[in-house]
């Protein structure tokens, strides 16, 4: 795939099919776990999803090479945007930068790697910004149809993972034997991300009132049920989140309560829906069991969301989940003390100036963004303002900005905003 992109590179070409490859790249870049699964060596497959393999840093380090790589040749040819807004991007890159590398000699090696992926998360992120302006069509229906398609293997795979009970990741509840989804994911909070972004761009398909609607539809309903399989209740969150705070640009930009929160019923019902079609498919196939306590890990939120109304707090499990995020990690093998559940925490722990210098760049994404946005009030506003609003609540459930397809969907992501922030021309 990696080899695709530099013919690619190579070539003058529409930005549309480097956008395609990647996320083609991303969806599967972790599938050598796959026949594993396949074969039921959980086993085996748990040993694949935690080693470090040398080919994955290997097919990391390649593909920022390619993406330098066009850089330059967008430097050579002057095409490369210089507005205010790229030169204070790349002042408090720099910034950041010099932080990091004054913690390198102090720092263990995991960290050293946070920092790295960090910078490269913010690198491919402008590269993108770049592929996105130059956007000279809409999507075809025969792309759109490679993603769907590639999009629904991924599902596929999750769906005989779980049926099967050959997942890694699984534990006992209260509620029985939860059975997670990897597919060709890192882990199932992964999984749970990239169908987050599904249903995020799902939406926005739908906005275009085109043939594309149809995909658009395609995408919404596969990206929740990949949240579903994968039983993150963290991507279930930041689904409703991103969108919830999209419906309130879309209100704030003059559109009625009832077309701006359209898409919260659309993800609210078709979630609960799959649930419903999980908690109660065992009574006509046996086989789909352990769907069922997917769908109680997640319908049992509205009881714990009352409980903690109530007073009663939170049970041992959510407390474990949430001290990841807010505190100490203690799920995590290494440096337990020292790592968090939360890219926000973690760069703090790792270097204070750092730390402040990231917080200040998302401060002055959000200051330019939304005087932009106050301004003009348009679709791709909205649309822009959300994905850096969920690059941003994005950090507080991931470890760090870090393994494929991570650095791609949160570059993606933060691509679009500088995108709509260094263009007049709505990209589309």
């Amino acid at each position: 795939m990696v080899i695709v992109l530099f013919a690619i590179a190579a070539m003058r070409t529409n930005s549309i099919p480097y956008v395609l490859i990647f996320f083609i790249y991303g969806a599967l870049h972790h599938a050598y776990a796959v026949p594993s699964m396949l074969l039921g060596d959980v086993t085996r497959m748990k040993q694949l999803h935690m080693a470090s393999i040398p080919g994955i840093y290997i097919s990391g380090v390649v593909f920022l090479v390619v993406w330098l790589l066009f850089v330059f040749r967008e430097v050579r040819d002057g095409l490369v945007d210089y507005s205010l807004f790229v030169k204070v991007y790349f002042s408090c890159f720099g910034v950041l930068a010099y932080m990091l590398l004054l913690e390198v000699p102090d720092s263990p090696i995991h960290k050293i790697k946070d920092s790295v992926s960090l910078l490269s998360t913010l690198f491919i992120a402008y590269v993108f910004s770049i592929l996105i302006r130059r956007v000279t069509r809409p999507w075809s229906l025969i792309e759109l149809r490679v993603i769907v398609l590639v999009a629904a293997l991924v599902l596929g795979i999750a769906l005989y993972e779980v049926l099967r009970e050959t997942t890694w990741a699984h534990g006992l509840y209260p509620y029985g034997m939860v059975y997670r989804a990897s597919s060709t994911m890192f882990n199932p909070n992964v999984l749970g991300l990239w169908g987050g972004l599904l249903v995020f761009f799902g939406a926005y398909l739908l906005d275009k009132r085109s043939q594309q609607t149809w995909y658009g539809y395609g995408m919404l309903f596969i990206g929740v049920t990949a949240v579903f399989l994968s039983g993150s209740r963290t991507a279930a969150l930041f689904c409703g989140l991103i969108l919830f705070l999209a419906s309130c640009l879309m209100l704030s930009a003059g559109n009625t309560f009832k077309v701006s929160f359209k898409y919260i019923y659309l993800f609210s019902l078709t979630f609960l829906l799959v649930c419903i079609v999980g908690k109660y498919s065992n009574l006509y196939l046996s086989c789909c069991s352990p769907l069922q306590s997917l769908a109680d890990r997640f319908l049992i939120l509205p009881q714990m969301l009352y409980s903690v109304l109530i007073g009663n707090g939170l049970d041992q499990w959510a407390m474990i989940s949430i001290n990841g995020r807010l505190g100490i990690d203690s799920r995590l093998g290494i440096d337990s003390d020292t790592i968090y559940d939360n890219a926000y925490l973690g760069l703090k722990s790792g270097s204070l100036g750092a730390f402040y210098a990231w917080i200040l760049m998302l401060v002055f994404f959000l200051v330019t963004g939304f005087k932009k946005f106050l301004n003009q009030k348009d679709e791709q506003g909205v649309y822009a303002l959300s994905a850096l609003l969920g690059f941003i609540v994005l950090g507080l459930f991931i470890r760090a900005y870090q393994v494929f397809p991570v650095w791609g969907l949160s570059s993606l992501m933060l691509g679009i905003f500088i995108a709509w922030m260094t263009t007049a021309d709505k990209f589309k």
